[in-house]
């Protein structure tokens, strides 16, 4: 027995030692993550993904170049403001917190996520124990593409209402801050989101994704997303025409009907707009359908609005990687001890 306890103070120290190598990994793995998926093609932020939106921002360029202006590489360039926003501070902030922020999302976030396959299983399960066993029939393609649509809805809608309420409850826009910090839009603006509002957003997510998919595969015998290249064929196609230019400065619209259903990468634009008349507007990310339905809906045109972006003044203090992780919470702290002198005062 006394050997045990000798050994103790050890075998606790060893096991410190373990997780915090272990913990060094995952951060490095995540830091690391984005460089494998730029080149594996799977992610939005991928080469193929990345050329097809020079591509489409090509053709904007083209529609929207004043009448006798060459089409050249040096317009093309000038048109995409490569100097005045890629090269921004705002934009050189959101690789270093890309990179940085993948690695803490890894050891932090990742340990606590709920995939949508879980949430799946479990409502089939609750499915068999209220109307016994699943009925399991043959899905047919045109049944798979609406199970690809309907999955990919289910996720917008879980996004469109994690996303307002990050606008709507004060101490979630604390953390919502980060994102609208950006002075400037590049794609990597994206992932500028707090690890802590990356949670919820997957919570709400995954866990609409899950119930559909669950509901699916109680009715029919191994259903699974339409796919081409491996991903899901309405993401697929969203991301190839606009996911890229939504965190952009170049102006795409769908125009005013169908951007009723299907979210453009000017809507998004409208959204990051520092103009209070664009304030609370076009939260989904897919399907503006969301916004429609739920009034918080602004359509565009092709003609281009001025916009500026960012938090103006308040946006200061969000300079830096670290700023981008405390900032928030030590203005969630702020509030909480603001509410206890007021009580305290009562």
């Amino acid at each position: 027995m006394q050997s045990v306890s000798e050994d103790a103070p050890f075998t606790l120290i060893r096991s410190l030692a373990d997780t915090a190598e272990q913990s060094c990994v995952d951060f490095l793995v995540g830091a690391l993550k984005p460089f494998v998926q730029f080149a594996d093609g799977a992610i939005r932020l991928s080469w193929p993904f990345l050329l097809t939106m020079l591509l489409v921002a090509y053709g904007c360029f083209l529609y929207q170049r004043p009448q006798g202006e060459g089409a050249g590489m040096r317009n093309f360039l000038k048109y995409l403001q490569f100097r005045n926003v890629w090269l921004h501070r705002s934009s050189l902030l959101d690789y270093r917190y890309l990179l940085l922020n993948g690695g803490l999302k890894a050891v932090l976030i990742a340990p606590l996520l709920i995939s949508s396959v879980t949430v799946s299983h479990g409502i089939l399960l609750l499915l068999t124990a209220i109307s016994g066993p699943p009925v399991l029939a043959t899905p047919t393609l045109p049944l798979l593409v609406a199970y690809s649509l309907c999955v990919v809805l289910a996720m917008d809608l879980g996004n469109y209402w994690s996303h307002r309420f990050h606008h709507e409850i004060p101490l979630l826009w604390q953390l919502h801050k980060v994102h609208h910090s950006a002075e400037v839009l590049n794609p990597a603006t994206a992932l500028r989101i707090h690890p802590l509002e990356s949670l919820m957003n997957a919570f709400f997510a995954t866990t609409l994704s899950g119930v559909v998919m669950g509901v699916f595969a109680y009715f029919w015998n191994d259903v699974a997303t339409a796919k081409l290249l491996g991903l899901n064929v309405i993401l697929l196609f969203t991301n190839v025409v606009s996911g890229n230019l939504r965190h952009s400065h170049v102006w795409f619209s769908y125009g005013r009907v169908l951007e009723h259903v299907v979210s453009s990468p000017a809507q998004h634009q409208i959204h990051h707009s520092d103009n209070p008349i664009h304030f609370d507007k076009n939260y989904a990310v897919h399907f503006s359908l969301w916004d429609w339905v739920f009034g918080s809906l602004y359509t565009t045109t092709p003609r281009p609005e001025a916009l500026n972006f960012g938090l103006g003044d308040e946006g200061r203090a969000f300079n830096s990687v670290i700023a981008l992780w405390t900032r928030p919470l030590l203005d969630i702290a702020g509030r909480f001890r603001g509410r206890r002198t007021q009580s305290g005062q009562a």
